[in-house]
C-alpha cells in the first residue's frame, strides 16, 4: 500500500563519479519511492543544473549527477535533500569510461576529472557514501540500507524483486536489449550509443568491473593518473 502523506515527500540527489555504479545507485532509489509512493509520485531524471519546483511540486524527486553545478550546490544547500556519494578509484572510472566508450584516456579522465571536485566538496558532511570497491551493488544489505535512510518500509519480496532486477547480469541483459524499448524510452547517446530516458542506462554501460585495472597501463600513463587525481586519492584514502 503506498503512503497518501505528501507532505514531506523525500527530495533525493545522488550524486557520484562516473562508472561508480552510480545509475545504480539513481535506479534502485528510484525503485525503492516507487514501491512506498507510487510511480506517478516520483519524479526521477540526470540534471547537472538545480531542479525547478515546478517539476517536482507535490511529489518525490531522484535527482541523479556527477559534475553538478554553482545552481545545483545553492539548491542543495536551501532544500538540504538526501544525499547519496559515491566513489570509485577515479584511474579505473576513466580507464573503463576510455574502455567502454571508445575515447581517448586523456578525455575520460578530465570528464573525472570534474566529478572530482563536486566529490571532494561535499565528502566532509557525512552523507552516506557508497564505495564501488566495497561492492555496494552485489549487497542486499544496501538497499536495507538506503530504505531505512529513506524512511521507506518495504517488504523482503520487493527488496528482492529490485536488487534482482539491478544485480550487473540483469543490468548487462537490459542495456543489450535496449534498442527494443519503445521508442519514447530511447534517444541517441553519442557514439552510437542509445540510452533510456527511464533508467538512465547506455548500451554500453556495464564494463568488466574489475578494481586496480589501471595498474594494467604502462607506468608512465599510471603515474600521469596518479598526479592527476591525487587530491581525491588522498580525501577517500586510495593508494597512490
Amino acid at each position: 500500500m503506498h503512503k497518501d502523506n505528501t507532505a514531506a515527500l523525500p527530495k533525493v540527489v545522488t550524486m557520484g563519479l562516473h562508472s561508480s555504479a552510480s545509475t545504480w545507485v539513481f535506479n534502485v532509489i528510484r525503485e525503492l519511492l516507487i514501491v512506498t509512493h507510487g510511480e506517478e509520485r516520483v519524479v526521477s531524471y540526470y540534471a547537472e543544473d538545480a531542479p525547478q519546483a515546478s517539476t517536482f511540486d507535490g511529489n518525490c524527486l531522484v535527482l541523479k549527477s556527477h559534475h553538478g553545478s554553482k545552481s545545483l550546490n545553492r539548491w542543495i544547500e536551501c532544500v538540504k535533500p538526501i544525499l547519496f556519494l559515491s566513489i570509485r578509484d577515479p584511474r579505473d572510472a576513466a580507464l573503463s569510461m576510455s574502455q567502454r566508450f571508445d575515447v581517448p584516456l586523456s578525455m575520460t579522465a578530465q570528464w573525472v576529472s570534474n566529478d572530482c571536485q563536486q566529490l571532494i566538496n561535499f565528502s566532509s558532511r557525512g552523507y552516506p557514501l557508497l564505495r564501488y570497491e566495497d561492492s555496494f551493488f552485489n549487497n542486499p544489505q544496501t538497499l536495507i540500507d538506503m530504505a531505512n535512510l529513506l524512511n521507506c518500509s518495504i517488504g523482503n519480496q520487493s527488496l528482492d524483486f529490485i536488487f534482482n532486477t539491478y544485480t550487473t547480469d540483469s543490468v548487462r541483459k537490459f542495456v543489450n536489449d535496449i534498442a527494443s524499448l519503445p521508442d519514447e524510452r530511447v534517444r541517441p547517446h553519442g557514439g552510437g550509443r542509445l540510452v533510456d530516458v527511464v533508467t538512465n542506462f547506455n548500451s554500453r554501460h556495464i564494463g568488466d568491473g574489475r578494481s586496480g585495472k589501471w595498474r594494467d597501463l604502462p607506468q608512465s600513463e599510471q603515474d600521469i593518473l596518479t598526479r592527476k587525481f591525487e587530491s581525491i586519492l588522498k580525501v577517500f584514502n586510495y593508494p597512490l
